[in-house]
């Protein structure tokens, strides 16, 4: 069954929660509101938009996987020895991965991480072979 936050928390909001609930496969987990006046309706809690927003918001984390996927280009066009650098590189890109997965709430996100995940691990096997 899928989860569903429905925007505010008026008359509108309690229709659209009897319906959910009635006659739909979906789960109302809470309401959603600009600033909330209450902590509960319906007997579900109201939760800040901006709140949400952040917790779902995968900007951050697709930055900093973009600059860690940049520096292991460097790192392995580089002519200098990189040793153990190239491993702690595929930790931090194995992290921003983690977290993305955490957050995400779409199936095709999900089967993108885990795609990502298989070859980090892939990668990981090659670094071992080669130092």
């Amino acid at each position: 069954m899928r989860k569903v936050l429905i925007f505010g928390d008026g008359q509108i909001a309690q229709i659209m929660h009897s319906y959910f609930t009635e006659d739909s496969d979906l789960i109302v987990e809470g309401f959603i509101s600009d600033e909330p006046q209450k902590k509960k309706f319906c007997n579900l809690p109201i939760y800040k938009r901006n709140d949400v927003i952040k917790k779902f918001d995968i900007n951050e984390e697709m930055i900093r996987l973009k600059s860690h996927i940049l520096l292991f280009k460097e790192c392995i066009n580089s002519d200098t020895p990189i040793g153990k650098k190239i491993g702690f590189i595929c930790q931090e890109i194995g992290r921003e991965i983690n977290t993305i997965g955490s957050k995400a709430n779409d199936a095709e996100l999900q089967k993108n991480v885990i795609e990502m995940k298989d070859n980090l691990e892939k990668i990981k096997e090659n670094i071992l072979n080669i130092l």
